[in-house]
């Protein structure tokens, strides 16, 4: 995995906007974020702003098209979210899986659908961990 710079918070919620339309354009954008955001519009300004920002970090390309760009990720969101979460983890929990799942799970959100799907999760990387070791 590919290390790029952290994304701030408006950078985060910009790129989860990419991810979603795929290939991004800022009119796009302000339409995409200012319908989640009535109470805060954010600006075209702004979003160009962010997007050179985001850019810059690594986390999107950006091609001409006509007189606008076009924004497309230059990481898959699946691996992009991975990416976060661990710099979120590294940032607040020094790294530790253990710490970060501990305070999820104290937090009392955990459905039994939630906990059966996680149980399945682990039990699936046992397995492949195991797996792996014997090769």
């Amino acid at each position: 995995m590919t290390k790029r710079q952290p994304l701030s918070d408006g950078e985060t919620e910009l790129m989860k906007s990419v991810w979603t339309l795929v290939e991004a354009t800022v009119p796009n954008l302000v339409l995409a974020l200012n319908k989640r955001r009535q109470e805060d519009p954010i600006t075209r300004g702004t979003i160009q702003v962010l997007l050179n920002r985001i850019e810059a970090k690594g986390w999107l390309n950006r091609k001409k098209v006509g007189r606008g760009y076009v924004y497309e990720a230059s990481v898959s969101e699946a691996d992009g979210l991975a990416e976060l979460a661990s710099q979120f983890r590294a940032k607040v929990f020094d790294g530790s899986f253990l710490r970060l799942v501990r305070s999820l799970v104290n937090a009392n959100g955990l459905k039994k659908e939630d906990i059966a799907h996680l149980r399945a999760l682990l039990d699936r990387t046992e397995a492949s961990l195991k797996e792996r070791k014997g090769k």
